[in-house]
């Protein structure tokens, strides 16, 4: 099932940024360049037909690599990605800080101070990306707003489609924009003329998305998404310097201990490249990891199997990461008691690289 999040309320006439996506105030001085803006307005009417926003079920990678799914919101006229502060608490994902400002209707701006990378694949086919996404509160309220009726629409069986519920109100994980939205975009495209949405394929399947008509007009939430951009050079400049401040305040002993650790095991080798050995708390030691990653490893073999191009590309990255001195096999006749980490680790493949279209990524926070 997809994953839910909390249902927002309507009102009369209701701007959504108000409560879905923060926003940073603007002054006269940066109307002139702009950077990096979204808009998503509701408001109410009587309308005589609705307009079907496209979704999408698609997995997402949660902290220890497992697939969830997730329910996508695909907009075509976004600069940026969004994700809900609810799923990415339910993924455990690590958030970062972020500077990102955000544009409503008649300019009410505000900023998002803080962002979250995903991985998103695709329930049908190989497609699969990483993503750094805005983190909101909330994205957008349920779409459809009400159920549709889609018995007459003559939508072909066994088709795949991206959302088996497209017709039924369900809430909003995901935002994704217009790069993902043409990088998944697909040639084949089946209309009906009429009040009739059209179907377009998709590396996430076939999604459902135009005007439809209602079966009794009512007052029905109209919904719209863009972004734009809305930060000049001065604003800018000004952030980095706010950001890289350092604050006043006095540090504690365990701050100190990582200053002196720093001072004393950081150095540079031959080809002139730094080296820092890690800090560790005393008498603290590691603790079980290697269960953890043998799971791990043993659902890799398993997605190994149905994507042999994988297995080689990853195989072969893993060999040249040997060969390069990067990782080296351990001694198995060395005590038991020694220490030992087991770092897991997943493949993300992207088609649209041009160039390396298979990564590994070391999972380093995976307890």
């Amino acid at each position: 099932m997809p994953c839910e999040s909390e249902p927002t309320q309507k009102n009369n006439r209701n701007d959504c940024n108000n409560e879905r996506q923060p926003q940073l105030n603007r002054t006269e001085q940066n109307r002139g360049s702009q950077s990096g803006v979204t808009v998503c307005h509701t408001s109410k009417g009587r309308p005589s037909s609705q307009i079907l926003l496209a979704t999408a079920i698609v997995y997402v990678r949660d902290k220890c690599g497992q697939l969830v799914k997730c329910t996508a919101l695909l907009d075509s006229a976004s600069q940026g990605h969004f994700v809900t502060e609810r799923l990415v608490q339910q993924l455990h994902l690590r958030k970062f800080k972020a500077q990102i400002p955000v544009q409503g209707i008649n300019e009410v701006t505000k900023t998002i101070h803080y962002a979250a990378s995903l991985e998103i694949k695709s329930r049908f086919s190989n497609w699969e990306t990483t993503i750094d996404c805005a983190v909101l509160p909330k994205i957008t309220g349920m779409i459809p707003a009400t159920f549709v009726d889609s018995s007459d629409w003559g939508i072909p069986e066994g088709l795949m489609l991206a959302d088996e519920n497209f017709n039924r109100p369900n809430t909003i994980d995901i935002l994704l924009g217009a790069d993902v939205f043409f990088e998944v975009l697909r040639h084949d495209k089946k209309t009906r003329p009429g009040n009739y949405p059209v179907l377009q394929d998709t590396d996430l399947g076939w999604i459902i998305s135009g005007k439809i008509p209602l079966a009794a007009p009512e007052e029905v939430p109209r919904k719209s998404f863009f972004i734009r951009n809305n930060s000049n050079l001065d604003q800018q400049l000004q952030r980095f310097w706010e950001i890289e401040e350092l604050p006043d305040k006095t540090w504690t002993a365990e701050e100190m201990l990582c200053e002196e650790h720093f001072k004393k095991h950081t150095s540079r080798d031959d080809t002139g490249r730094y080296i820092v050995g890690l800090p560790r708390r005393e008498g603290q030691g590691l603790g079980q990891s290697y269960e953890q990653a043998k799971r791990r490893f043993y659902q890799l073999e398993r997605r190994f199997q149905e994507h042999p191009d994988l297995h080689q590309a990853y195989s072969e990255f893993m060999q040249e990461y040997e060969e390069l001195g990067h990782m080296n096999q351990i001694n198995e006749d060395a005590s038991s008691a020694e220490e030992r980490y087991y770092l897991p680790h997943h493949a993300v493949f992207k088609s649209s690289n041009s160039t390396t279209r298979t990564r590994v990524v070391f999972d380093g926070s995976c307890r």
